[in-house]
C-alpha cells in the first residue's frame, strides 16, 4: 500500500523550525510551544509509517531505523556546538551536572531523561532528539499494538495533566518530577501520544464531505486562535494548555489537506523548509555562537538585520548537513536493510 505524503503537515513543519529559531534568540514569547508541535507531529507521522501498520517492523529494525534517522545529525551538530561554543568563549563549557558527565550522555543519548537535572547542557535544543528516540522506544515495545484511540486520548491527557498541576505551563525539559521523573519524557510523551490520536482521528475525518470554503476554514480558524497565544509575550502561562488543543485542531483539519491554507503550505520553499526542518533545529545554536563570538547581534545590527542574517546562515548551514549527513544516513539505511532483506529471503544463499 502506498504511503501517503501529508504535504500540508511537511510546510507547517518548517514553519515552526524557523519559529524556534528565533525563539532561541528573542526569548519574549512562547516559541517553545513549536517543540510541542514536532512532538505531536512525531507522534502522527510514526502512527502513519509505522505503528498503526500491518507492516510493523521488528523490534531491532525499528530501533535501528530510530538510530540512524536520529543520531547522525545529533552527532554532527553537537561537534559543530563544541567547535564553535570553543571558537566563541575559547574553553570548554561548564555544567552544574558535570561537563564529562554530560557529553558521555549526549553521545549515548541519554540526556534530559532524568540524569542532568539542574539544566540543559551542549548543543541545548537536542535534548528533544534524546526525549523523541525513547518514547519512540517506549510506545513501540511497551504500548499493545492494538491500542485504543480513547485510551491513546486519556494518557496524552493525563500526560499534560502532571504538567498542568506540577509546572502550570510547557516550558520543561530538564526538571525531575517527584524527584525521578523527568518533565521532558512526560511532556514528550504526552505530545506523541496526543499525535498518534491526531492520526486516528483524521482518518475518520477523511470520510467526511465540505467543500474547500469550509475546510478552509476549519484550518484557519484554529491557527487564527492559536496567534494571540503566540504573539503576546507571556509566557509560561496555562494558555500553553489552551494552545495544545488548537494544535491539535489545526493538525486534523491540515491532514485533510482541502483548504487554501494547505495550498499554501504546499508551496516548493516551504516543502523544503520542512524537509530541512530538523536540520534546522539543531545547527541553529552553532551558528549563533559564531555570530554572537563576532559580534554580530541585536545590539548591534539591529533586530531585523539580524534575524535576517540568521535565519538565512541557518538554512544554508542546515542544507549542507541535510544533504551531507542525514540523506547519507538514510540512504545507509535503506540499503543496508535491502541487503538484510535479501539475505533473509528463502532460497538466499550465503556468500564466503
Amino acid at each position: 500500500m502506498q504511503r501517503r505524503f501529508f504535504s500540508a503537515l511537511e510546510g507547517m513543519r518548517g514553519i515552526v523550525a524557523i519559529a524556534i529559531i528565533f525563539f532561541h534568540t528573542t526569548f519574549h514569547w512562547p516559541g517553545y510551544l513549536g517543540v510541542e508541535f514536532f512532538m505531536m507531529l512525531s507522534g502522527f507521522v510514526m502512527a502513519h509509517t509505522c505503528l498503526d501498520r500491518p507492516d510493523r517492523p521488528e523490534g531491532g529494525l525499528f530501533v535501528l531505523q530510530r538510530l540512524a534517522r536520529l543520531y547522525p545529525l545529533h552527532l554532527a551538530a553537537l561537534l559543530l556546538f563544541i567547535a564553535t561554543y570553543l571558537l566563541r568563549y575559547g574553553h570548554w563549557p561548564d555544567y552544574s551536572d558535570g561537563t564529562l558527565f554530560t557529553l558521555i550522555q549526549q553521545l549515548l543519548l541519554l540526556h534530559n531523561v532524568g540524569f542532568n537535572p539542574q539544566g540543559l547542557t551542549w548543543n541545548y535544543p537536542a535534548w528533544s532528539v534524546s526525549v523523541e528516540l525513547w518514547v519512540n522506544l517506549i510506545v513501540f515495545f511497551v504500548v499493545p499494538l492494538r491500542v485504543r484511540s480513547v485510551h491513546l486520548l486519556l494518557l496524552a491527557l493525563a500526560g499534560y495533566l502532571v504538567i498542568y498541576n506540577l509546572s502550570r505551563q510547557l516550558d520543561v525539559h530538564h526538571g525531575l518530577y517527584w524527584s525521578w521523573l523527568a518533565a521532558g519524557m512526560v511532556r514528550g510523551l504526552a505530545g506523541f501520544l496526543l499525535g498518534w490520536f491526531a492520526y486516528r482521528a483524521s482518518r475518520r475525518l477523511a470520510a467526511l464531505g465540505g467543500g474547500m470554503l469550509s475546510w478552509s476554514l476549519a484550518e484557519l480558524l484554529p491557527l487564527l486562535a492559536l496567534l494571540p497565544i503566540l504573539v503576546i509575550p507571556v509566557r509560561n502561562s496555562p494558555f500553553d494548555f489552551v494552545a495544545v488543543i488548537l494544535m491539535l485542531a489545526m493538525m486534523l483539519a491540515l491532514a485533510q489537506e482541502r483548504g487554501v491554507l494547505s495550498r499554501l503550505l504546499a508551496i516548493p520553499p516551504l516543502q523544503y523548509l520542512g524537509r530541512i526542518s530538523y536540520s534546522i533545529y539543531l545547527v541553529h545554536i552553532p551558528v549563533q555562537n559564531v555570530l554572537y563570538g563576532q559580534d554580530i547581534d541585536i545590539p548591534h545590527l539591529g533586530m531585523l538585520p539580524y534575524m535576517t542574517l540568521f535565519a538565512v546562515c541557518v538554512v544554508a548551514l542546515a542544507s549542507l548537513t541535510h544533504h551531507a549527513v542525514e540523506l547519507p544516513a538514510r540512504r545507509w539505511f535503506k540499503a543496508w536493510q535491502a541487503r538484510s532483506a535479501q539475505a533473509a529471503a528463502p532460497g538466499a544463499t550465503v556468500g564466503a
